[in-house]
């Protein structure tokens, strides 16, 4: 059960309590206050269109989340919002607004358990994966309680949309409307990726077996102090996806420092949850929503994602939907494509 506790909301320039740390240097370069310098420097692009921020870690009788608040601006239901997998809440600064506009009490902005500035707690061994899924879903609804959080729109970008979906199914009382970006976890392994999985190059199978145990970014981890430097030279369409927006360096500071640290409790878990490649054992569209709920789809009509998964859920779905593809954008739609995200978000929310 989650603690009774007031939570403590303290402004999201306010710097981190300091941690008790080993006097030896780390073969990593984790540094607590460049992961708080960098999440202020992407937030201040929010706080600048006038949205009250705050943040809180949140006590959930299980571990805390970090949480990101900013006070709404319109009407409607709290809403909750999940980022996706290797991600952290701040990545949200873009459509923070667009949410804040469309939201009649709070939005909240959550580190998923395991990753970000959330707590980390050393991965179980699971029986089954409806009680890995728990371990994310037990932590958010103790977020939802200590935050007095009576109902519910769940907003959930790529492994954050399924876990939106999976908290959304199994709390129906709570969550009014779903809204899944780009969503992991949808379809079927069918036969065809079957025959794709063992055709793979043998260096992506034992990397995929390895993960298994240390966590998909283990290689970024276990670079050391080449570490920060590999997200920029790996993955430069991400991290290019913000210049001209922030301070050089700040995003991929940002999503180094969110990842970097152990236990990968959030990388590991999600690893009962798939199989392979990148499947999910229980995928969503063989799961019903409660008819009650609105249940919205947005995609990127450039995504790996394949929009046409999710139109499997909104056609089969008993309650109000809607399904929207958004044209230039890739799997990360709500930076690829800002001000349509925006529109399509403000549409579905209202």
């Amino acid at each position: 059960m989650a603690p009774s506790v007031e939570v403590q909301w303290v402004a999201y320039t306010d710097k981190p309590k300091p941690e008790n740390s080993c006097f030896l240097p780390s073969w990593k370069p984790i540094d607590n206050d460049k992961l708080h310098t960098a999440q202020v420097s992407i937030l201040e692009y929010a706080a600048k269109k006038g949205l009250q921020l705050e943040q809180s870690d949140i006590e959930t009788g299980c571990g805390t989340l970090h949480c990101i608040r900013a006070k709404g601006r319109g009407e409607g239901n709290d809403l909750l919002v999940l980022h996706g997998f290797g991600g952290g809440s701040a990545l949200w600064a873009l459509n923070m607004e667009a949410m804040a506009d469309s939201c009649g009490g709070h939005v909240y902005f959550v580190d998923l358990p395991g990753f970000g500035r959330s707590q980390r707690a050393k991965t179980a061994s699971y029986k089954s994966t409806a009680e890995a899924e728990d371990y994310f879903l037990t932590r958010i609804e103790g977020l939802r309680k200590a935050a007095g959080i009576s109902k519910a729109t769940i907003i959930g970008h790529s492994f954050g949309g399924y876990i939106s979906a999976c908290y959304a199914m199994k709390h129906p009382e709570v969550v009014s409307k779903v809204v899944l970006v780009d969503p992991w976890g949808v379809p079927v392994r069918d036969e065809a990726a079957k025959k794709r999985a063992k055709k793979m190059p043998w260096y992506i199978k034992c990397a995929s077996n390895v993960a298994k145990w240390s966590g998909p970014l283990f290689l970024m981890r276990a670079s050391g102090p080449l570490g920060p430097g590999l997200l920029p030279r790996f993955r430069p369409d991400l991290v290019s996806k913000w210049d001209g927006i922030f301070v050089n360096g700040q995003v991929a500071d940002y999503i180094y420092q969110c990842n970097a640290m152990s236990p990968a409790t959030g990388e590991e878990t999600f690893m009962y949850l798939q199989i392979p490649f990148g499947y999910a054992k229980d995928p969503l569209c063989t799961r019903p929503f409660n008819a009650s709920q609105d249940v919205h789809l947005i995609y990127g009509a450039e995504s790996w994602m394949n929009p046409s998964h999710g139109k499997q859920i909104i056609d089969t779905h008993q309650g109000a939907s809607s399904f929207t593809v958004i044209p230039n954008a890739g799997h990360h739609v709500y930076m690829d494509n800002i001000d349509k995200f925006n529109a399509a978000l403000r549409e579905v929310l209202q």
